[in-house]
């Protein structure tokens, strides 16, 4: 009898056979599997359904590949031929017939994707849901044939009784772990991933790294309240109760929430034996800034820092491709990614991103100046996946902001049996809080000023300055006005490219370090409202949210070497000037 073939051979790589691949994809969605299961502490009735779920859908999931029509174009070499049966079909029909539900819905959406479920109910007025109309009656005939061939080569599958059948976030964790077994497998064939082992987490190791590198800094900078502030609050975030799986952190901008916070998951994942540490940013800046700071204080000797500390976001650059795998795949110990990476994971219907989601159980997530992270109107439902991990997938969460909004407070969304509690106390809160009330104030600029009355007022000021408008438009007219003017100024705005943004920022940074230099402006829009390491003498701040305002708090008199520097709120009113 041929030998059947899962994949074609393609240039100089020979066609891979199906007992190889189904037996590979099976192997490997069992551990997936059994590695997210030994976080989960929620129903053994959940526990089981999963656990009985992927086996029989790893076997299965390529079932429709052994017909003699997808043989054929298999055999081909180098053949770009599409398949003539969907191959996904034999394995859903086979087992949702035996009464494998949940095997047959993962092996229905290991390509396709999540289902909507009146689309499915609409196929033959639901006779033939979870099935391909177009060959279901061709592959039921056949279903016998091909158990057959499979029985040759593999198992046939044993299929639990009566089990639960798994709906949302379970359900797609299940998927996760089918999903990415067959992709991999597939991948490595062709020579697109490494076979390797996930990077030793080592937290207790890197927690002492990052101690070091906290105080190589406090022995660098001045010995001022500002600092000691700082210090006190990364020792009562390392030190704090690691018990509540849900915290906030309200500390104001500038008190080194980058380090504090860590400090604390460090903490967390050494002592729960935590898989990966997440730190979640909302603009590409922030982020790269955070990686650079995380990369210097937590790899070690010998390491590479791109398989310990993974950027994963659109700008990512990989020095080995190999090292993409660990950031796209979230197999590093710590991965640093966007909001939208990490949230549309959570929620996408795709198999391109869920791919990676059974990695998230068993992790402690940061989410870095969470009132910008996600729109407020999104939040409850993201907040029930949440709780659901946290309540049961051993998940710790941190939501911190230097102007946080306490979100999880208002009745929209739904109750958890974790209430969220501070990681600082309260009499550090409150000294931290003494000390913004000196740092900076907030003084209000009426009435609305034209362009020219605009820097005719912001050079009345001492510098370095930074001005934010709230559209692209108005800051590259006032910076264009200002620059006619003979003013030394610096643009900033998502106008530019996120390459010559970086370039802006460094000068910036390197111009606010010569203290000699002070006759200066940096024109800006909201992409450096948050978590940009910028300390100017004065901010002024054309009129938004609360939270805007007072983010800019953390971009002046950063370092408190100032009394009440000034965040100016103004308004505009001319034809040049839009309003956002």
């Amino acid at each position: 009898m041929r030998r059947l073939l899962a994949h074609s051979a393609q240039k100089d790589i020979p066609a891979q056979s199906y007992k190889e691949h189904v037996l590979s994809v099976y192997q490997l969605a069992q551990k997936n599997m059994q590695e997210a299961l030994n976080f989960f502490s929620g129903p053994e009735k959940q526990k089981a359904a999963l656990r009985d779920a992927i086996g029989p859908g790893a076997l299965l999931h390529d079932l429709g590949k052994v017909d003699d029509r997808n043989q054929k174009v298999l055999g081909k070499a180098n053949g770009r031929e599409k398949l003539p049966l969907n191959h996904v079909d034999a394995g859903t029909a086979w087992l949702w017939k035996k009464g494998g539900l949940n095997s047959s819905l993962l092996v229905y959406c290991h390509h396709s994707g999540l289902f909507s479920l009146s689309t499915e109910q609409k196929k033959e007025d639901g006779k033939l849901a979870f099935r391909d109309e177009e060959i279901a009656y061709d592959v039921d005939g056949k279903l016998s044939e091909y158990i057959a061939k499979h029985a040759d080569e593999l198992p046939i599958p044993k299929l639990p009784k009566n089990s639960l059948v798994l709906r949302g976030f379970s359900l797609r964790l299940a998927l996760s772990c089918l999903v990415d077994a067959d992709h991999h497998d597939t991948a490595r064939h062709y020579g697109g991933e490494c076979a390797g082992k996930n990077t030793a987490p080592k937290w207790t190791e890197r927690l002492k790294s990052l101690d070091r590198y906290v105080r190589n800094l406090g022995a660098k900078g001045q010995r001022d309240l500002r600092n000691e502030l700082r210090n006190e609050m990364y020792q009562a975030c390392r030190d704090a109760p690691i018990e509540h799986p849900l915290k906030y952190c309200d500390a104001p901008v500038g008190t080194g929430k980058t380090t504090a916070v860590m400090a604390h998951l460090l903490s967390v994942a050494a002592a729960k034996n935590l898989r990966h540490i997440f730190v979640v940013l909302p603009y590409t800046n922030i982020i790269e800034q955070s990686v650079d700071v995380y990369r210097k204080a937590l790899v070690l000797d010998g390491e590479d820092p791109e398989k310990i500390v993974a950027a994963h976001y659109h700008q990512a650059d990989f020095s080995d491709l190999n090292s993409r795998q660990f950031a796209t795949l979230w197999k590093a110990p710590i991965i640093v990614t966007s909001g939208v990476q990490f949230f549309e994971t959570l929620s996408s219907c795709k198999t391109s991103r869920l791919r990676k989601l059974h990695e998230l159980p068993g992790s402690a997530v940061f989410i870095d100046e969470a009132h910008a992270v996600m729109p407020l109107h999104l939040w409850p439902q993201q907040w029930r996946w949440l709780q659901e991990l946290a309540d049961h997938w051993s998940c710790q969460f941190v939501f911190a902001s230097g102007s946080l909004v306490k979100f999880w407070e208002y009745q929209s969304f739904s109750k958890s049996k974790h209430s969220v509690q501070s990681l600082l106390p309260s009499s550090l809160q409150e000294k931290i809080q003494e000390f913004e009330k000196k740092r900076v104030v907030f003084p209000t600029r009426k009435p609305p000023l034209k362009r020219e009355e605009l820097i005719k007022f912001v050079l009345t000021k001492p510098g370095p300055r930074l001005v934010i408008l709230n559209t692209v438009q108005s800051a590259a007219v006032i910076a264009h006005e200002m620059k006619k003017n003979g003013c030394n100024v610096l643009h900033l705005s998502t106008a530019l490219t996120p390459k010559d943004r970086g370039k802006i920022i460094e000068l910036a940074k390197h111009k606010l370090l010569n203290k000699t230099l002070t006759e200066w402006t940096l024109v800006a829009t909201s992409c450096v409202e948050a978590g940009v390491d910028f300390s100017f003498k004065i901010a002024f701040r054309e009129s938004c949210s609360v939270t805007s305002l007072i983010q800019i708090g953390g971009r002046a008199n950063r370092h408190g070497g100032d009394l009440h520097s000034e965040i100016i709120d103004f308004r505009v009113r001319d034809p040049l000037l839009n309003k956002h």
